[in-house]
């Protein structure tokens, strides 16, 4: 257990894992804490205690599908300010949404309605509006699913 009684013991594990060569296996999992990862080393997490490391998206990791596109494609066309492109980019972004996301298309068709007026602001607010509606669930579900 993480917490204060377990406290004045990580110098003597540190000390431990250090001496026994285990400083690489210390990174047992991405995204897992190192306080975390000191401890399933000295063993006091059980497995079902450490998260799933991500396959994509991470340092050191490739880019996710919808990420990697999001870039190359909505990223440039965004910074570009190509109203053009904005307007195909919320199509395909309409046209891939998930099931059971709702409000996915709707807000990609406000975002092409937004870009067809060359209204960059509009889809800008398109592009937040989805990601506070969807980006947590999506990567806590469909992060490293292939895009159709």
């Amino acid at each position: 257990m993480i917490g204060r009684r377990s406290s004045a013991l990580w110098p003597v594990a540190i000390t431990l894992a250090a001496s026994l060569g285990c400083s690489h296996d210390l990174g047992v999992a991405a995204g897992v804490p190192a306080a975390a990862r000191l401890e399933i080393a000295v063993g006091h997490l059980d497995s079902e205690a450490i998260p799933m490391a991500a396959t994509c998206g991470a340092p050191g990791l490739p880019e996710c599908p919808l990420q990697a596109w999001m870039k190359a494609s909505a990223g440039t066309a965004m910074a570009a300010r190509d109203a053009t492109r904005l307007e195909r980019v919320f199509v395909h972004i309409a046209a891939i949404a998930p099931p059971s996301y709702a409000k996915w298309d709707e807000i990609a068709r406000d975002g092409a309605a937004a870009a067809k007026k060359s209204d960059i602001e509009g889809c800008r607010r398109a592009c937040k509006a989805c990601h506070d509606e969807h980006r947590a669930r999506y990567r806590a579900e469909r992060r490293d699913a292939h895009l159709p």
